[in-house]
């Protein structure tokens, strides 16, 4: 079992940053807010499982979201919530709840800068198989709790140093899948060197843990990564963008089976790079981004991976009210540990067109073609969404005190 227990003196000191961001700033003008909008698609999906066997089914999804804001000259609390459903006409497993819940509070001084970021999430997994375990067919919950405080401070004009601790856990409401949690220090130093160019230099470690019941033996892993990173972001001009993060990682992973009789320990080593860059364009009509990059990624398969993809943003303004978009990807996922061969490939071609009937009311239509080949005997399987969503977005009330 996990220990999901915080250190009290940390919480506590956690609530007091917390409060400071909310109360801290009453002595300045403060600006409250609230706004909220319903996202709401009708679908087919000809193979919502990702399966040989195909098959296909309409379904309809409705999001509702409120958000609430409050910021003064010092500080800026937002929080959001929302609690969605997704039905199915021909797969009844599939009708789940879907809600999520955030809160980012900060608070800043001449040097320096602190805040919080927390989250709860509690979605069907399959929603985010692509990421996690590759795993559409499952009807489980994916809970996943985090939260992330930050401190700055300000050297100089030119320089800021960062240290932003993070811990989040999940957990699945079903078997066959491994429950993780991890922890995570990242220290960064940014330099900008003009108005056009930044630079920083980060150095990070985190640790995941995951456990799970394989039949009669019990495996938990752990894994402890750390490296560095380089970043460097240009603006060429208003209308381009570069950004180039190259890093590089160490991963040490440590399983422990626990059979009835015996046990059985595992270790192994893996080096590679991360990266994180991309280059962008914003024209009066026309925008486009290209992004590259390679992360890690805890897994509910129980152990680490190593998520590389690149991707492609097209938007196009065909008048004042109607916009098309493309969004293409291909992302490989593969374990850290060199004793595994799980591995995964997916691809995914998003074309849309959005109508702005007013400022509140949006409609739009979209296809989507999705491939994933999981390295198995199951091999390539693929599937084809048609999709229409009516989106409401209320503009909200806001008043200053």
């Amino acid at each position: 079992m996990l220990n999901l227990n915080m250190n009290g003196k940390m919480l506590a000191a956690w609530r007091m940053v917390l409060a400071g961001c909310v109360f801290a700033p009453t002595a300045y003008a403060a600006e409250w807010s609230v706004k909220s909008d319903i996202k709401q698609n009708i679908a087919y999906d000809d193979n919502v499982r990702m399966r040989k066997e195909a098959q296909g089914s309409m379904f309809y999804t409705i999001m509702p979201r409120l958000a609430f804001a409050h910021k003064t000259e010092v500080s800026n609390v937002t929080a959001m919530a929302s609690y969605g459903t997704q039905r199915y006409e021909a797969i009844e497993g599939l009708n789940q709840d879907i809600q999520a819940y955030d809160l980012n509070a900060n608070y800043s001084t001449e040097k320096w800068a602190w805040g919080v970021v927390g989250a709860f999430d509690a979605t069907p997994s399959r929603n985010s198989a692509v990421d996690d375990a590759g795993n559409f067919a499952s009807t489980a919950i994916r809970t996943v709790k985090s939260i992330s405080p930050s401190l700055s401070y300000t050297l100089f004009e030119t320089d800021r140093i960062t240290l932003a601790p993070s811990y989040s856990e999940t957990s699945y409401s079903q078997s066959g899948f491994s429950n993780n949690s991890s922890r995570s220090a990242n220290l960064s130093w940014v330099r900008q060197w003009s108005e056009a160019y930044q630079t920083s230099l980060s150095g990070f470690f985190s640790n995941y843990e995951f456990g799970r019941i394989n039949g009669i033996s019990q495996t938990s892993t752990t894994s402890n990564s750390y490296g560095v990173n380089f970043g460097n972001n240009y603006t060429l001009s208003e209308r381009w963008a570069v950004n180039l993060s190259v890093g590089i990682r160490q991963v040490e992973n440590n399983s422990l089976t626990d059979f009835i009789f015996f046990q059985e320990t595992t270790t192994s080593t893996s080096t590679g790079f991360l990266t994180d860059s991309g280059v962008s364009y914003t024209g009066e009509n026309f925008s486009g981004k290209l992004r590259l990059s390679r992360s890690l990624v805890p897994s509910g398969q129980g152990q680490l991976q190593e998520q590389s993809s690149i991707g492609i943003g097209l938007g196009y303004n065909l008048s004042e009210t109607v916009r098309a978009k493309l969004d293409s990807s291909y992302q490989e996922n593969d374990s850290t540990n060199p004793t595994q061969s799980i591995s995964r490939k997916n691809i995914n071609f998003a074309p849309s067109v959005s109508w702005h009937l007013s400022t509140e009311w949006v409609l739009s239509a979209s296809y989507r073609y999705r491939q994933q080949d999981n390295n198995s005997t199951i091999g390539a399987v693929d599937s084809n969404l048609f999709m229409v969503g009516v989106n409401y977005d209320w503009q909200g009330l806001s008043f200053s005190r």
